[in-house]
């Protein structure tokens, strides 16, 4: 069956009623470029409606980039806050926190360690009685860093 003979050109109201647009939006897509007037108040209709199809098509194909674009945007804005709270050092990377950590951890060890030889001096059970207080609170402070600091 042949396809049904269809005018050159229709009126921009039934333009519109053919492809549920108001008139008001067939008059911005003819100011836009995309649709083609035949005359006054006429609407070039195959050239019309494959204008409006190539542009979907192409708006379709380009969605996937804009998004691709908006999370690139979204990355480089996040990564620029990151950048501005380090320069700021309201922030410090996680290998650099726990590089400090084990520096003030080295220093409190190591300060312990000494206490019962500082306290006690020639006091052997005074040495003992600190020591094991010592051993108590570094036992107590690597239990804390195996179950990651709250």
């Amino acid at each position: 069956m042949p396809p049904p003979e269809l005018p050159d050109s229709v009126s921009v109201a039934t333009f519109a009623a053919l492809l549920n647009l108001t008139d008001r939006r067939v008059r911005q897509l003819v100011a836009a470029g995309l649709v083609q007037q035949s005359g006054r108040g006429q609407i070039a209709l195959a050239t019309s409606v494959q204008a409006i199809i190539a542009d979907a098509r192409e708006a379709r194909e380009a969605a996937p980039l804009t998004v691709a674009r908006a999370r690139l945007a979204d990355a480089r804005a996040r990564r620029a806050e990151l950048d501005n709270l380090r320069a700021d050092r309201e922030l410090m990377d996680v290998a650099e926190a726990v590089a400090l950590f084990q520096e003030l951890a080295g220093v409190v060890v190591a300060g312990l360690s000494a206490l019962p030889a500082r306290i006690g001096g020639r006091d052997i059970g005074l040495r003992h009685r600190v020591e094991k207080e010592c051993d108590a609170v570094r036992r107590e402070f690597v239990a804390k860093f195996e179950r990651g600091l709250p």
